[in-house]
């Protein structure tokens, strides 16, 4: 998990990784609105159906939060 946390911070991706060496697969976020649901040792995805306002909003200002699309 240190591994998807620090992805995150360093690429705005927790999948991505140099050499492809990270283990667990993060979907990126996108039109089929699923969240990764980190339950133990259980990785599942899940329907996002909360926020869609605020998602919305990061989503409409890429620059302003270094998204990479």
């Amino acid at each position: 998990m240190y591994d998807a946390r620090l992805n995150f911070a360093l690429y705005t991706d927790p999948s991505a990784a140099p050499g492809g060496s990270n283990s667990t697969h993060w979907p990126k976020y996108g039109s089929e609105k699923t969240l990764l649901q980190l339950n133990g040792t259980n990785y599942t995805t899940i329907p996002d159906t909360y926020r869609q306002t605020q998602i919305e909003f990061f989503l409409s200002e890429p620059k302003a939060f270094n998204l990479r699309r």
